[in-house]
């Protein structure tokens, strides 16, 4: 069984700036007023109100361009360039780069498609340049994958929550993972949800480099405060498809596509009829554009391997086809088997939690037992004997 739990990043509507905030205004409505299910109207006008003087706060800080980075060749493993964090002395790491760095300048983006733990849609409008409308190229579309507060919103597509971005260039998905009425009831209970953190990035083509895809497997949320904390980020860029020898889907890409397609899938699967109308767009026309861009670009950096955590429960083969058994499974069948004189080596396998780093050992204990499998005939794993050190 899967559950990933995070309750401690929020459980707003991420839309009134960083997470720290957020909360604590919203934990300041709830005492003074008697609880969450009584608030007042003054409430939106204070989020308003402060919605706007942040708004003329980053209009103060225009986006300055920053240079074009390349994370060719399987892609590497940086952090976030956090002021203050190096000792006196220290020399600074050469590969720590801000969010705006990672996703690069306005102007040299086609599309992206961006799934948070929550989004701050102020922040996101600015650096990515939402509002503005000249801007080179005639297309411009951007999809945000909204997934953790399945109570108040249900599944569909929705505009931008700032009016000043055009709807044509900006959309919010709110996923189909569960049944609406059974996911409200269920998080009651657990606070288990959906919050990848995957960014897709399509470029266009430029003098200097062909059009590319860039996709980030991040630590971090799409959020102001999480780009001043300690994050890490996996960025890999992919070229365009060249002949017919690169016909065949990889592993990665296929992975990439399906996960994709499900985050965008906003029917029923049962009926595959809309599940609510007020919707404002058909999301087979967002998966269908997505289907599109992904089959332009040849996916298959060496020796990654794309796993889902998905909360549920499954039996049987579906069991392995995310979370951690997902990763046993890869071990077992990608990794050669140890030698023997090296049965019993000693080792320290790290790994790098959310951008909320909380992580039980209950769940230590778990992810050990799956990422530190024994031997399998023809096959290899980490072997048994290992530390676990997030």
């Amino acid at each position: 069984e899967e559950s990933d739990q995070e309750g401690g990043e929020g459980e707003g509507d991420g839309i009134g700036g960083d997470h720290e905030r957020f909360m604590l205004a919203m934990q300041e409505e709830q005492e003074m007023y008697g609880g969450e299910d009584a608030r007042p109207h003054q409430h939106e006008n204070v989020l308003e109100q402060q919605i706007k003087a942040r708004k003329a706060q980053l209009k103060k800080k225009p986006l300055k361009p920053v240079r074009e980075l390349n994370f060719n060749e399987g892609g590497r493993i940086v952090y976030t360039k956090v002021k203050g964090d190096r000792q006196p002395g220290e020399p600074e790491l050469p590969e720590q780069y801000t969010v705006q760095e990672i996703i690069g300048n306005p102007g040299s983006m086609v599309a992206g498609f961006f799934t948070s733990y929550g989004h701050d849609y102020v922040w996101l409008a600015h650096i990515l340049g939402l509002t503005v409308e000249d801007l080179p190229g005639k297309f411009r579309s951007f999809v945000f994958v909204d997934s953790y507060n399945h109570q108040s919103n249900p599944p569909g597509v929705y505009r931008y929550p700032e009016k000043d971005v055009p709807a044509k260039v900006a959309k919010v998905v709110w996923p189909w993972m569960f049944n609406f009425e059974d996911e409200a009831a269920r998080r009651e209970a657990v606070k288990a949800t959906m919050h990848p953190k995957l960014w897709i990035i399509e470029y266009r083509e430029c003098p200097e480099r062909e059009a590319f895809l860039r996709v980030v497997v991040s630590s971090c949320n799409l959020g102001e405060y999480d780009d001043k904390i300690n994050n890490v980020y996996w960025v890999c860029d992919f070229p365009l498809r060249t002949d017919a020898t690169q016909s065949l889907e990889p592993a990665f890409g296929a992975d990439l596509a399906r996960f994709v397609d499900q985050m965008l899938s906003c029917r029923d699967p049962t009926t595959l009829t809309p599940v609510e109308d007020t919707a404002t767009d058909d999301p087979s026309l967002l998966r269908k554009q997505w289907e599109e861009i992904l089959k332009r670009y040849y996916m298959s950096p060496e020796g990654v391997h794309l796993v889902a955590s998905v909360p549920g429960k499954r039996e049987g083969e579906e069991a392995h086809k995310v979370g951690h058994l997902r990763v046993r499974h890869v071990l077992e069948h990608n990794l050669p088997p140890l030698p023997p004189d090296m049965q019993d080596f000693k080792e320290t396998t790290y790994c790098q939690a959310s951008s909320i780093g909380r992580i039980h050992q209950g769940d230590l204990n778990m992810l050990k037992k799956s990422f530190c499998v024994g031997q399998r005939e023809g096959g290899g794993g980490l072997g048994r004997k290992k530390n676990l050190t997030p």
